[in-house]
């Protein structure tokens, strides 16, 4: 199976970020993470992140957090930066005010132009 990913960096940290609207795949990804974070010459990634859903009022969107180890995590805050960019390119979510759930818990975020 070919899954298309994307690879981001928060501050120094690397993650792969996969869109699961664009996918069926269910309960896998905490057996695919390992694989998904390894990457051929360059640094392996520090986690994946799983883009569940969006609302429609481009103002919240939904990802679950998957450290390598395939364990997941309430937090990570260089995941939470990244998440929230691509939400913003990907989805056009709002930039001023943004729920983000992260392994079910909300957080509001703000993404500043600089």
């Amino acid at each position: 199976m070919l899954i298309e990913v994307e690879h981001w960096s928060g501050a120094g940290n690397r993650f792969v970020i996969v869109d699961k609207r664009q996918i069926s795949i269910n309960s896998q990804w905490n057996i695919l993470v390992n694989s998904l974070c390894k990457r051929k010459n360059l640094p392996d990634a520090e986690g994946l992140l799983v883009l569940l859903e969006k609302n429609k009022n481009n103002s919240t969107c939904k990802y679950d957090f998957y450290n390598p180890d395939g364990s997941t995590g309430i937090m990570c805050g260089n995941g939470a930066r990244c998440a929230v960019r691509h939400a913003n390119l990907t989805d056009n979510v709002h930039l001023n005010d943004i729920e983000l759930i992260l392994n079910g818990c909300s957080y509001r975020a703000k993404l500043f132009d600089n």
